[in-house]
């Protein structure tokens, strides 16, 4: 009996396969507990991990208002960048205007629409710096509003919470935004003023004489070979010379033509005339008179050695003959004087021969000139009939008749002192209004400069990004909803917190649908169409608000839109040279596209943001430095955080929203407003923030390191 009891009990304690029935009751026991365990630890861990992430999502929230404020800014930054360029193009537009005497009308709308410009960009100016500022005392308010907001929306988890979040911004005050008016503007507006009567009127008169001058260079061109094939000195060249096709060039446009060509032309004809041989066959008297002509072709190309004509812009001068046209006019000219006349003396009777070649003037004893002959009594030689008038008829046949080269060569002459007569009238008054012109547009380049230079730079609270200290006091039973014998039910989970920080990145990936560029976009499509003169105004402000995002080739554009608005051609030039320099200035702004890019909240390490040195930074060093040590956290640390962060709010409002800075524009119809919509509230943003300072203060004083789930 005992032997088999033995044996019994031997099979409980000692299995040889194993297997006994106290161990296999044990290792139930053990999986169970373990098991019982594991869950609380994995509810523990899912309450610290809740907190952590209600503590990241309350930093998002609280930067978030920072990224809102920078966005602000730079729409502020548009519209007074995009007015600023507005007000001084328009000015520019005025003036190159005025010097278009067709558009001085066009001219005063414009410049009086720049006034009005100027004075809402200072109106907008000014009400965004103020709205700005206050935005930007109100932002660390904001933002733990926002926190605190967030945090509260999550006290719906599985188990029972009461989340209290407190932001601070790092740093805690940003730098105030500064008036940078410097009544640059105004001096231009001035300016403007003083000078644009001048300019108008000098332009008018400047217009006038160019069409003068253009009517007589327009003659001249047909006298020379505008009337081709019709008689004309081209053409005359052409028949009664042996000019070259080089020389004896035909233009058929005026504006390709010029004065120069006819010089050169003339020059080669009478060139070409004078190696034209005396007539050695026919009648004597035509021999004579072949004589005669060759004499004249010789003094007309000695006249025009010493010719020219100089159409420089800005100055015109010439030197051109005037061949004389008959007997008293050559009496004018060394013809008239030089010795190179046979004389023949038959006793008393002397007469003078046209040329050495007439017969009867063999055995002349001395060379004699007209003016000897028109003096005294001289016998007319029945060859050759050389008389006084003989050489002014020469002329006169020429020059009376349109066969003759001479007559359109006259008609040449008369156009080309008109002309130099209109452009000394035009000279000088087309330089007066460029010294007038060019100060201006100086001072415009200036202002542009400083405009492209000189922004609204957001510098705020939370630059660096902004940290949340987060508590739950809740302290929900460690045994609530997991009911066990494996777990006290007199303990509690305890006063859990958790800090986290975000700041702002640039999100590159959003391109041209950044909140800007969407913001502008809205804004230029909210322009409407006019016509006439506003849209000038609205085609301009549309491409400069594009400036903004674009850059200097949006602003070349804008101003280029406004001077395809109106003809910009006149007779003068002036309308040319004013619209070219006004295109030229603009280029050299070098205005650079804007970072529209939007500014993301993201989660980084705190020690990336408490950087400023502050004090709340360098108290939240110290607890930092003292968790990562292992040691318990110095909870009056903590709680003197949660003093310091709500310090900074000095500010509050329970508004909905901020009217940041308006101006609206009678020109262009459309009313430009900034407007800041401010985070629900609920009940009171500030009572909010109150609870979650107060339960920061009180709570971490509570905070226990010994686990309460053991």
């Amino acid at each position: 009996m005992k032997t088999e009891l033995k044996l019994s009990m031997k099979k409980v304690f000692r299995d040889e396969e194993g297997i006994t029935t106290i161990g296999m009751s044990v290792s139930i026991f053990l999986c169970i507990a373990l098991i019982f365990t594991s869950a609380q630890l994995y509810r523990v861990s899912s309450a610290s991990a809740e907190i952590q992430e209600v503590a990241d999502a309350s930093a998002l929230a609280a930067d978030n208002e920072v990224a809102e404020f920078v966005a602000a800014v730079n729409v502020c930054d548009a519209g007074i960048l995009s007015l600023t360029l507005l007000s001084g193009t328009l000015f520019a537009l005025g003036v190159v205007a005025a010097c278009i005497p067709p558009t001085a009308a066009l001219s005063e709308k414009l410049i009086e629409a720049a006034d009005k410009t100027m004075d809402r960009r200072d109106s907008f100016y000014d009400g965004a710096v103020k709205g700005l500022n206050e935005l930007q005392k109100l932002l660390p308010f904001l933002a733990a509003v926002n926190a605190a907001s967030v945090a509260e929306a999550n006290n719906t988890g599985a188990m029972d919470s009461s989340y209290f979040a407190l932001a601070a911004l790092i740093p805690q005050e940003g730098v105030k935004f500064e008036s940078l008016a410097d009544g640059k503007l105004a001096a231009l507006s001035g300016s403007i003023d003083e000078n644009i009567d001048d300019i108008r009127e000098d332009s008018a008169k400047a217009e006038e004489a160019a069409k003068r001058a253009n009517d007589a260079k327009l003659r001249a061109f047909m006298a020379d070979c505008g009337s081709a094939p019709s008689a004309c000195m081209y053409e005359r060249a052409g028949r009664l010379s042996k000019i070259s096709k080089e020389d004896n060039a035909l233009y058929t446009n005026v504006d390709a033509w010029s004065f120069q060509v006819a010089l050169k032309r003339i020059r080669a004809y009478y060139a070409s005339r004078t190696m034209e041989p005396i007539a050695s066959s026919g009648s004597i008297e035509s021999r004579a008179d072949s004589a005669i002509r060759k004499r004249f072709y010789e003094f007309a190309y000695e006249e025009f050695e010493s010719a020219f004509i100089d159409d420089s812009e800005g100055a015109f001068s010439c030197e051109i003959p005037a061949l004389f046209k008959n007997t008293d006019q050559m009496k004018q000219t060394k013809l008239y004087t030089e010795a190179c006349y046979p004389v023949t003396q038959n006793g008393s009777e002397r007469t003078m021969h046209a040329w050495s070649g007439c017969p009867k003037a063999l055995g002349a004893s001395r060379m004699g000139s007209i003016s000897e002959m028109d003096s005294a009594t001289f016998s007319t030689c029945p060859s050759c009939e050389f008389r006084v008038s003989s050489m002014g008829n020469v002329a006169a046949a020429s020059t009376n008749i349109s066969s003759g080269f001479e007559h359109h060569y006259e008609a040449f002459r008369e156009a080309v002192e008109e002309y130099a007569q209109a452009r000394a009238e035009m000279d000088p008054l087309t330089q007066a209004v460029k010294d007038k012109v060019n100060p201006i547009f100086d001072a415009i380049k200036d202002i542009f400069k400083d405009a492209a230079a000189k922004r609204l730079i957001p510098d705020p609270p939370g630059k660096y990004g902004a940290i949340a200290m987060v508590v739950n006091t809740a302290k929900p039973p460690a045994d609530s909803g997991f009911e066990s014998s494996f777990i006290n039910s007199g303990a509690t989970l305890g006063t859990t917190a958790a800090v986290s920080a975000a700041t702002l990145l640039k999100d590159d990936g959003s391109g041209g649908s950044g909140i800007i560029s969407r913001i502008i976009g809205n804004m230029v499509g909210d322009i409407p169409v006019l016509g006439g003169f506003a849209d000038i105004v609205a085609d301009c402000w549309t491409g400069l608000l594009r400036a903004y995002e674009n850059g200097q080739d949006s602003f070349n554009d804008a101003v280029e839109s406004g001077l395809d608005s109106f003809s910009t051609s006149t007779s003068s030039g002036l309308g040319t040279w004013v619209s070219d320099a006004l295109r030229d200035m603009v280029k050299e702004v070098g205005l650079q596209p804007a970072d529209i890019d939007p500014r993301m909240p993201v989660l980084v390490n705190t020690g990336h943001v408490a950087i400023d040195g502050s004090t709340f930074s360098s108290s939240f060093a110290k607890l930092k430095q003292s968790s990562l040590a292992g040691s318990t956290p110095t909870t009056g640390v903590f709680s003197s955080l949660a003093s310091i962060a709500g310090g900074s709010i000095k500010d509050k409002t329970d508004d909905a929203w901020v009217n940041v800075s308006s101006f609206s524009s009678q020109d262009t119809g459309h009313e430009f407003t900034i407007e800041w919509v401010l985070p629900g509230f609920g009940d009171s943003g500030a009572s909010l923030v109150d609870s979650a300072i107060a339960s920061l203060q009180q709570s971490i004083s509570s905070l226990d390191p010994v686990r309460s789930w053991q």
